[in-house]
């Protein structure tokens, strides 16, 4: 088993990507065949930033919170 993240799918031109997500890639097998993979692939969210303290976080979500509260109803 790799210990290397996964961060991108990667046929080598073989098929056309036609999508591409945060844990899905759609390509294009033919032209009524679509191939979905589904991965577990490693995001910025999935690590621990160096460069970001515990304040900028705590800032984050008050942030986004209150952004929340403006629309109580979605």
């Amino acid at each position: 088993m790799s210990t290397e993240a996964l961060v991108e799918i990667d046929l080598q031109g073989k098929l056309k990507r036609v999508a591409s997500g945060k844990v899905r890639d759609v390509f294009e097998i033919d032209s009524e065949t679509l191939l979905f993979v589904a991965s577990d692939r490693i995001s910025a969210y999935d690590v621990i930033m160096k460069n970001v303290s515990e304040a900028d976080i705590q800032f984050c979500s008050i942030g986004l919170s209150q952004v929340f509260n403006l629309f109580p109803y979605l």
